[in-house]
């Protein structure tokens, strides 16, 4: 199924609580994860 799941994160206590969910999720198949840690766009 899946070998590599990208988590998209803001660092947000949701988005903590969707990276336990991820993480068991990830290991429950044997799959890698990778965090992808996103910032608001900064206007110049």
């Amino acid at each position: 199924m899946f070998k590599h799941i990208l988590f998209p994160t803001d660092g947000s206590a949701s988005s903590d609580i969707a990276a336990q969910s991820a993480m068991r999720f990830a290991k429950s198949i044997g799959a890698k994860i990778t965090a992808l840690h996103v910032l608001p766009a900064i206007s110049p």
